[in-house]
């Protein structure tokens, strides 16, 4: 998404990805997702990993949920946050990222459900 197509397919070796110009990321999407997939298909994500991470070239391992549970930059994060719904269940969903003054944004009170306006301001 945010790396060179060009360098992207000197990298990996893809001459369909080398023969198109940057300027055709957007116009050629569909052609360019098709093209990777099955190029990329070929080895494993360890294997373009290792190519591409020295090359300092903007990738990364895709994880499921299980995956991003367990790893560590996850859980330091801190990331889970249950809330109580208007009507007393509860319910596990991420926070906010964001820090202020260092401090993480932090609510036990979820979202009202849909057409709940008395909850907004209670």
């Amino acid at each position: 998404a945010m790396g060179s197509l060009v360098e992207l397919g000197d990298l990996s070796g893809c001459d369909a990805l080398k023969a198109l110009s940057d300027g055709q990321c957007f116009s050629r999407r569909t052609r360019i997702k098709k093209v990777l997939s099955e190029h990329l298909a070929k080895r494993s994500t360890d294997d373009w990993l290792a190519i591409l991470e020295p090359a300092d070239f903007w990738c990364s391992d895709v994880y499921n949920y299980g995956q991003l549970m367990k790893h560590a930059g996850y859980r330091a994060a801190d990331m889970e946050l249950v809330v109580e719904r208007p009507n007393g269940t509860t319910v596990k969903t991420t926070r906010c990222p964001i820090r202020l003054d260092g401090r993480q944004l932090r609510s036990a009170r979820a979202a009202p459900t849909l057409g709940d306006a008395e909850n907004l301001h209670g």
